[in-house]
């Protein structure tokens, strides 16, 4: 799994291509509290110089969810998938997570996850190591097959020398 996201990372910068290319880098922040004087739920910023007002880069990006202004949005905004999953991160109950992810797959495979992870402490540490177990596994094979290569280079070398010499 690390392998596989410093990969991801990484590969949007190679030598000798611009900055620009990157992907950007998101932070989400969600707050329980109203931090903006605007009514809107959700806020989008960049690095921009305050004096002269010149974005710096779009490359930096933080997004503001404020769960208490939920209530404020607007029919339209009701409709797009960005509050429904809000909806989701603010409900208050069981109950009210069923209701908002019902209907939606993605939902509720999130939904599944939280019970998993909620779960009293024992049957939360057997679900954990069920998920350890599975990257272990996985870092094992990745493992064998990297081992597994070298020696059969360092084989194919032997044989070629063997070749050559005979």
């Amino acid at each position: 799994m690390a392998e596989k996201l410093k990969n991801k990372v990484t590969d949007g910068f190679q030598k000798g291509h611009p900055y620009g290319e990157l992907p950007p880098c998101i932070h989400v922040g969600i707050l329980n509290f109203n931090q903006m004087i605007s009514p809107n739920y959700y806020h989008k910023f960049c690095l921009m110089d305050e004096k002269t007002k010149e974005i710096y880069s779009r490359k930096f990006q933080f997004h503001m969810l404020e769960l208490k202004k939920l209530k404020y949005a607007k029919e339209k905004q009701q409709r797009k998938p960005l509050y429904q999953w809000v909806k989701l991160i603010a409900a208050q109950t069981w109950e009210e997570l069923e209701q908002e992810s019902k209907g939606n797959k993605y939902m509720e495979r999130a939904l599944e996850e939280m019970i998993k992870i909620s779960q009293d402490e024992m049957e939360r540490y057997l679900y954990l190591r069920e998920e350890m177990a599975e990257s272990d596994r996985v870092s094992q094979m990745q493992s064998a097959k990297r081992i597994g290569r070298k020696e059969g280079k360092k084989e194919g070398e032997i044989l070629k020398l063997i070749a050559n010499n005979v």
